[in-house]
């Protein structure tokens, strides 16, 4: 196998393994588990104790998220992850103070995703 070909077989795992926890953080938060969209991330950061609640869902997608957009840099794609990128965009929404809380963003989020796969088939 060809390094692009490696890299390119990396990119698929590494987008399928975001997307794959994704949806199990979204359903985690849609039941009422916060921290997913980071509304509360000032308070645990201010706090020892608070900051055990963080979400580690939350930093791991994060991680991920960096991961495929430096294998989509390596493979010169100049568009980014965009799933990531309406991750982010959901967690910077969830910072305005007339947002709606993160389980209800989370099933806005999920039915968002659903919507466009119905959408494909």
């Amino acid at each position: 196998m060809g390094r692009l070909a490696g890299l390119e077989r990396d990119l698929t795992i590494a987008e399928e393994r975001y997307k794959t926890r994704l949806n199990a953080a979204l359903k985690t938060c849609a039941s009422g588990v916060w921290g997913l969209f980071g509304t509360n991330d000032a308070a645990h950061a201010a706090s020892p104790l608070a900051a055990s609640l963080r979400s580690f869902d939350a930093e791991e997608l994060l991680t991920l998220g960096q991961s495929v957009g430096r294998l989509r840099e390596r493979l010169g794609y100049v568009e980014a992850f965009a799933l990531h990128e309406r991750f982010l965009s959901y967690r910077r929404a969830a910072k305005d103070p007339n947002a709606p809380g993160e389980p209800k963003l989370a099933r806005m989020f999920i039915e968002e995703l659903e919507r466009e796969e119905e959408t494909k088939r």
